[in-house]
Parts: C-alpha cells; sequence; structure tokens
C-alpha cells in the first residue's frame, strides 16, 4: 500500500531546518505537516542539534510584532482576569532568598546572551 505522505520527511535535517528555523513554524504545525506526533518531531530536532525556542513564548506570537491594539487587549484581559488580587497565583507568597539570587543570576545570564546576540 502506498502512503500519500512521504513520512520519513521529518526526518530530514535541512527540511526541518527550513520549517522550524527559516519559516517559524511550530512544532504543532510541522507535526501536522508530516503527519506525526509532536514528540517525533521535538525528537528530531534534538537529533539534529536544531536550536529550540524558548517555551514560554507562545507559538502564535513568535516573530511576530503585536500592535497597539493587541496590546491594550492583552492587558484588559490581565487586569481582568486578575482583578481581585487574591485571585493571583503567587498573592501573598514570597520567593526565598535563593529563589531570588537564582532569578537575579537568571536574568542576568539572559541579558549578557541577549546583548552578544
Amino acid at each position: 500500500m502506498k502512503r500519500s505522505v512521504d513520512y520519513r520527511r521529518h526526518k530530514d535535517k535541512e527540511i526541518l531546518t527550513n520549517l522550524y528555523v527559516e519559516q517559524n513554524l511550530s512544532v504543532r504545525e510541522i507535526a501536522k505537516v508530516f503527519g506525526c506526533g509532536t514528540t517525533t518531531v521535538f525528537y528530531w530536532l534534538r537529533k539534529h542539534d536544531i536550536p529550540m525556542r524558548a517555551w514560554n513564548l507562545g507559538d502564535h506570537l513568535r516573530g511576530k510584532t503585536l500592535t497597539e491594539e493587541q496590546k491594550k487587549n492583552i492587558s484588559e484581559c490581565n487586569k481582568k482576569r486578575f482583578a481581585n488580587k487574591e485571585d493571583h497565583p503567587f498573592y501573598q507568597r514570597h520567593h526565598s532568598e535563593e529563589s531570588k539570587k537564582k532569578i537575579s543570576e537568571s536574568m542576568k545570564e539572559h541579558y549578557r546572551k541577549k546583548q552578544n546576540g
């Protein structure tokens, strides 16, 4: 039986680099293109040493500039979401001194890397 999709293409480093790095597609979008799972795509990205993007950035926003209206909408949503400060998950909680130090060092490293390109 002949497959309509070539499932082996997700193993090709050049194709993955093109889709993930150059076209800025998410892992989920790449998995849909190849008809495979996201775990498979992650596996081959790591196997080929293709640099992974930060997890805290939404794939739908990566590489895009938000308009002032979009920024305002996000801000308004967050204000509504935490209108009552007691609803915030970190309300009346504090970082330990050790955590504060780790956060500070991490941020310094982040900005160093950002400045060095």
